[in-house]
């Protein structure tokens, strides 16, 4: 009778854990991110959010004819890819420059002061894991 009870007890945990193994995944779980990786004619600076999250946002910023973003730091950690073009990273007053082209990514850490300048045109993700539904940008424009 105790084999019974202990093969009973086996296949309920076994059914139990298959259930939340094979939990359905839903449109609302995941989510493409479509982004161009070729610059298109338009303004000097574009702006577009790609994807805002519960703890996530993703945007594209395009840099034509030599433009930069200005000065700034951000709150939380970032990360940018490249998609398409050539720029610079400028970190501080000049102290680094990391030279930015296509497939190059960076995280940058919080409170570091910034600039993002096209060389002469840059097309680059903005990736910022927020931990809430938004996020504290400062800009320093000179």
């Amino acid at each position: 009778m105790n084999r019974f009870k202990s093969i009973l007890i086996i296949t309920g945990i076994l059914i139990i854990s298959a259930g939340v193994i094979m939990a359905q995944v839903t449109e609302k779980d995941y989510k493409v991110i479509d982004y161009s990786t070729k610059i298109e004619k338009g303004e000097s600076l574009e702006k577009a959010l790609l994807f805002k999250g519960e703890k996530r946002i993703i945007a594209q910023v395009t840099l034509r004819e030599g433009k930069s973003l200005g000065m700034h730091t951000e709150d939380i950690p970032f990360m940018v890819y490249v998609a398409s073009g050539k720029g610079e990273l400028i970190l501080g007053e000049n102290e680094k420059i990391i030279v930015l082209e296509a497939g190059t990514l960076v995280t940058v850490e919080s409170g570091i002061a910034h600039d993002v300048a096209a060389k002469p045109e840059l097309s680059i993700l903005v990736i910022k894991l927020t931990g809430d539904q938004g996020s504290s940008e400062k800009h320093d424009h000179k």
